[in-house]
């Protein structure tokens, strides 16, 4: 999944839980009303406003900080460690996170045994 069709997702999730009311407990206490509004004004419904801003310029430095300087994910040697013990165990890249995990669970301690060799 890319970042459009996540962010895509999360706007589509917001919309729908947003278009409902939230209902008072009669057996607890707490919040009620539309959740797009409780949200935006928390100190209309009793909460506080506990928003950070966080500045521009540091926002862009960690964009910058976890962005890849090369097109491979990690060091050059490391890659082509894994990409060996790919072929080497007839294991395919990942084609979903379920499958991308399994193969990082197989493939981490396969590589870190080669490199502490």
């Amino acid at each position: 999944m890319n970042c459009v069709s996540f962010q895509r997702e999360l706007d589509d999730f917001s919309e729908l839980w947003s278009a409902h009311r939230i209902r008072p407990s009669k057996f607890a206490s707490g919040p009620f009303g539309r959740p797009s509004l409780m949200y935006e004004a928390p100190e209309a419904f009793g909460g506080s406003e506990c928003l950070v801003r966080i500045p521009e310029t540091d926002v862009n430095a960690c964009f910058e900080a976890c962005r890849f300087k090369t097109i491979l994910p990690c060091h050059k040697d490391i890659y082509e460690l894994a990409q060996m013990c790919l072929e080497i165990h007839g294991w395919t890249s990942a084609s979903s996170p379920e499958d991308a995990l399994k193969l990082y669970s197989d493939l981490r301690p396969l590589v870190l045994s080669l490199v502490h060799a």
